[in-house]
């Protein structure tokens, strides 16, 4: 069960705070993992197999041709932002911060780091915690 109370920075689950030291003691790490085909995400640290090339394609944003400009759909405007977008077609962008701060790790070094991942808890915890919030502001 998913719990705020007034005062604490972190949420409490089945009564437990969850802040990072105990959210290591239950899922063997401090920070959410996001888990999925080929690749981990922990703590900023991508474990994958994947050629790098595979994995840039994963974390950027393709952008897209915007096709022909239309003036008459446009009313003359935008003109500016086309050519900017079309400059950016078929490029896939990055933030600066994901290139500088990029650590890729193979897959087997992810159970040295994190022994102790215990991904059963840690999934149903994020779900409920997802569930909570999908509750709260439907």
């Amino acid at each position: 069960m998913i719990e705020f109370r007034k005062g604490e920075e972190w949420c409490r689950w089945n009564g437990i705070l969850m802040n990072p030291k105990n959210h290591k003691k239950l899922f063997g790490v401090e920070n959410e993992v996001y888990v999925e085909d080929g690749w981990i995400d922990a703590d900023g640290v991508i474990y994958t197999d994947k050629p790098i090339g595979q994995i840039l394609m994963i974390f950027g944003e393709k952008r897209e041709d915007p096709g022909e400009y239309d003036e008459v759909v446009n009313q003359g405007y935008g003109w500016n932002d086309y050519t900017w977008e079309k400059q950016l077609a078929g490029k896939i962008i990055f933030p600066i911060s994901f290139i500088e701060n990029l650590e890729v790790k193979p897959m087997k070094q992810f159970k040295k780091d994190y022994p102790k991942f215990n991904q059963e808890k840690h999934d149903a915890f994020y779900n409920e915690l997802e569930e909570f919030y999908d509750e709260k502001y439907k």
